[in-house]
């Protein structure tokens, strides 16, 4: 007979994979991708869940070979969606034409119940956000 069993605390919880693996460290429930495709517009990443926090885990951006010399690509809290409006900054960095950064490792803890948002100054830029939830 099999019990479901969660082990909880301080916001985590301990999981058993499909393999029967404990999994105790962190690691991501979702994967939230964009494409800006106009220079200077906002767009939202991930909209807030009522009663929750959301870790950001892991960030991968790509540029296309049609932007310019350096894109500058923030990503950031916002009150509204997709708006440009910064409440608190979590990253911001320029890409050259043609390139992917990748980053992982990353325990940033958004605000409860703010937008994620990102825009860049020029456009066909991918952005793909790693992120999980937490009780507030």
């Amino acid at each position: 007979m099999v019990a479901p069993v969660n082990i909880k605390g301080d916001n985590y919880t301990a999981k058993v994979s499909k393999h029967g693996e404990l999994l105790t460290g962190t690691f991501f429930s979702s994967a939230e991708k964009i494409t800006l495709t106009s220079d200077n517009v906002a767009v939202t990443i991930v909209k807030p869940r009522a009663g929750q926090k959301m870790i950001l885990t892991g960030l991968i951006v790509n540029t296309s070979r049609a932007t310019g010399t350096d894109t500058l690509v923030q990503i950031f809290e916002s009150a509204a969606e997709n708006s440009s409006v910064v409440s608190k900054a979590i990253l911001s960095f320029d890409m050259p034409k043609s390139t992917t950064i990748v980053t992982s490792s990353l325990l940033i803890q958004a605000t409860e119940g703010v937008y994620i948002n990102a825009v860049a100054d020029d456009s066909d830029v991918n952005v793909t956000l790693l992120c999980y939830f937490v009780s507030a």
